[in-house]
């Protein structure tokens, strides 16, 4: 209420106590706040009802500011509002559209448009804002219903025929489906013109959507397009535009990329170990064994070697807790590249098959068997001889 006495000036309206303001109600009416215009003769005021105080402050600056003679009150219930509204011509402060005084045909007060900055200040003496009316659809709409969802998106309803489309719940808080279901198909028979904009082109496709053609695969261009499909594995969708409009297309993931799953609008890098050769590839595809990629996004895998003699391996300890080397597809180092098993890398950085005597268990390294020697820049192992000097004796206790 101080925000009132400080827009309008009108010391007679409120009353102050230990510095809180209040309305000063009429004492002869001491149900209603009674605005300058007709506060010294109250037949002269028209009565205003609310329901509930939220809007007093707002409908008082209004009366005042405009000179308008209103009578203000409210309820505290709804209907009761609504019923004093039916049977007395008075002012009453509501939303609209709103079925449930569809049967009241109000005539609207304007008042100036809504000024947001001063309503941040409590200066009221502009217009209320406008309502917002959404359109609430479930999210599985964008899959299951993609059609529908689009109309929903181009479906535009001004005020007076969303009123024409509840005519069927007038007058009742009780609203009657069937009621409701007749009237929106009587103004959809009377209206035509107006709702076949909001259906969609056939080939209006949505996001994880793409163009198809009547077998249901994609297509690059609407012309060559009857319908929109879900885009398969190996593709994403992709929007584009034309003479028509907006729409998506069924785009083939690009090489070095991949998606595995149905209805996306991306695809996926490969990742380290692994290719994707050419485009539209739902999985990309590990580097065979003596090859490898240590980067995303590859089109291809490196050759550990120039010949089939190299493959890639790591060591695993088996049940027994013995190491041993197994082959592996999809490396992504070269330091996983070796030999293959009955191999060793030699100083030169070839792999040479394993000498007489040794044993190359696939790390890539030589290992001597027992009972043989060699020496590091030797191509052969040999085998260790007993001296021939070399006797035994036995000593037998007496």
């Amino acid at each position: 209420m101080q925000n009132y006495l400080r827009w309008t000036g009108d010391l007679e309206g409120v009353i102050e106590q230990n510095g809180q303001f209040s309305a000063n109600c009429s004492r002869e009416l001491p149900a209603f706040w009674l605005a300058p215009p007709c506060r010294r003769n109250h037949s002269l005021c028209i009565p205003a009802v609310m329901s509930g105080q939220g809007s007093t402050a707002y409908i008082m600056q209004w009366a005042t500011t405009y000179g308008i003679p209103m009578a203000i009150t409210h309820t505290s219930d709804t209907s009761d509002t609504l019923q004093l509204v039916r049977n007395f011509r008075i002012l009453f402060y509501w939303y609209e559209p709103d079925f449930y005084a569809l049967d009241i045909d109000p005539i609207r007060m304007i008042l100036p448009e809504h000024s947001p900055s001063a309503w941040a200040s409590g200066d009221f003496r502009t217009g209320a804002t406008s309502i917002y009316v959404g359109k609430l659809v479930s999210s599985s709409l964008r899959t299951s219903a993609p059609r529908v969802r689009k109309m929903l998106e181009h479906m535009k309803v001004e005020a007076p025929q969303l009123l024409q489309l509840t005519k069927g719940a007038e007058g009742t808080f009780d609203v009657d489906d069937d009621k409701l279901r007749e009237s929106a198909c009587d103004w959809l028979k009377a209206n035509v013109n107006i709702w076949e904009q909001w259906i969609p082109v056939a080939t209006e496709c949505a996001s994880t959507f793409g163009l198809a053609d009547a077998a249901g695969l994609p297509v690059a261009f609407r012309a060559q397009a009857t319908q929109c499909q879900v885009c398969p594995a190996g593709r994403f969708s992709m929007a584009v535009s034309d003479e028509v409009g907006p729409t998506y297309v069924c785009h083939e993931c690009p090489a070095g990329s991949h998606q595995s799953r149905h209805g996306r609008s991306i695809c996926s890098e490969c990742s380290p170990g692994s290719f994707a050769h050419s485009p539209g590839q739902s999985i990309c595809s590990p580097c065979e064994r003596g090859s490898y990629v240590n980067k995303s996004g590859a089109t291809r895998c490196f050759s550990c070697g120039p010949d089939n003699s190299w493959t890639t391996s790591q060591p695993v300890i088996d049940s027994f807790g013995e190491e041993r080397w197994v082959e592996i597809e999809g490396a992504s180092s070269k330091a996983l590249c070796r030999c293959l098993e009955g191999r060793f890398l030699s100083s030169s950085g070839q792999c040479l098959v394993c000498m007489e005597g040794s044993y190359c268990p696939g790390s890539g390294l030589l290992e001597l068997l027992p009972g043989h020697h060699s020496t590091a820049r030797a191509l052969h192992a040999f085998l260790c001889k007993v001296p021939s000097s070399f006797s035994f004796s036995f000593l037998w206790p007496w």
